[in-house]
């Protein structure tokens, strides 16, 4: 790869003053741009590499761009080495290659972690907010149910039938009957907000939990 193509890739300008370890770490930042499982494409990947690997010799060798002018100093130094083409060096150059290796995919593993940690993290938080749902309802529709019986009830003891009226069996007045019904419809409305208060506070914590475990999380990464 051409090193002024290498160069738009880094957007660099130069390598005057340019380090080994600054461009290590602008490849590293730039992978994980690039990176087919972030987003990017396995082509990409591989011309970022590729101007990794171009830039990083040219710092090796103190080759310039080719729009960035040689001094006589440069010149003398790049004429007075020649690339090493050596078993060893070669070995050099590959166990470097594999270490950059490994630092990517120590960096995949720790990314589809924690990414597979937050997924579960969200599923245990659905599953909780719905059984909290479930529960809700369910004691929601009960408690319903049992104002409409107790009201049915109370109908009873205060609609007198005409054969209770001749013989005078003793009925609720309907002085007696508004108060019952007034108490039960508060009894009813009291528990309605009991239960809204717990369901909201069920689920308040289901979020709060997880949020507190996604900050735990970014503070490893």
């Amino acid at each position: 790869m051409p090193l002024s193509e290498a160069a738009q890739i880094f957007t660099l300008s130069t390598l005057t003053g340019l380090t080994s370890q600054e461009l290590k770490r602008r490849y590293h930042t730039l992978a994980q741009k690039y990176h087919p499982d972030k987003g990017g494409t396995a082509e990409e990947f591989i011309k970022l590499r590729q101007a990794y690997t171009a830039l990083k010799e040219a710092l090796r060798w103190q080759t310039p761009l080719e729009d960035e002018p040689e001094s006589s100093q440069s010149n003398t130094s790049k004429a007075s080495q020649t690339p090493p083409s050596n078993f060893e060096q070669l070995w050099r150059d590959f166990q470097a290659l594999q270490k950059d290796y490994k630092e990517l995919e120590g960096l995949h593993q720790k990314w589809d972690q924690t990414f597979n940690l937050q997924i579960k993290i969200i599923n245990q938080t659905v599953n909780r907010i719905n059984e909290y749902a479930k529960h809700y309802n369910h004691h929601y529709t009960t408690t319903e149910q049992i104002l409409k019986q107790q009201l049915t009830t109370l109908e009873t003891h205060y609609r007198r039938k005409w054969w209770e009226q001749l013989i005078r069996i003793p009925k609720l007045s309907e002085e007696q009957y508004i108060l019952r019904h007034n108490q039960l419809i508060e009894q009813y409305n009291r528990e309605i907000r009991t239960l809204n208060k717990r369901y909201n506070e069920q689920i308040t914590g289901a979020y709060q939990q997880a949020f507190e475990t996604f900050i735990e999380l970014i503070k490893e990464l």
